[in-house]
């Protein structure tokens, strides 16, 4: 699993310098991790698992006050879902 990480490019200009990318695995959009500072403090990082199938492994999105607890919960999330899905190993 090679993750990277790239900008959308969907913010108006009011917000460009709020983070928002999708993720990738090896070339493959799996997700997106974007800031709100609309919100409480230790909700302002949201990420997103978007593959195909994901609803069926359990939740596929939350949020969390880090983007690096982001990055961390949207990598974990991931693995299980491989496991579920049988592309890769536990």
């Amino acid at each position: 699993m090679s993750l990277s990480m790239r900008k959308t490019g969907l913010a108006s200009p009011a917000y460009a310098d709020w983070f928002d990318c999708v993720i990738y695995d090896d070339g493959r959009p799996i997700g997106r991790i974007y800031e709100d500072r609309h919100t409480l403090l230790e909700l302002r990082w949201y990420w997103s698992r978007t593959v195909l199938g994901a609803w069926q492994s359990g939740p596929s999105s939350g949020r969390v006050p880090t983007l690096e607890q982001a990055k961390a919960e949207l990598q974990t999330n991931l693995k299980k879902w491989l496991v579920w899905s049988k592309r890769e190993e536990a």
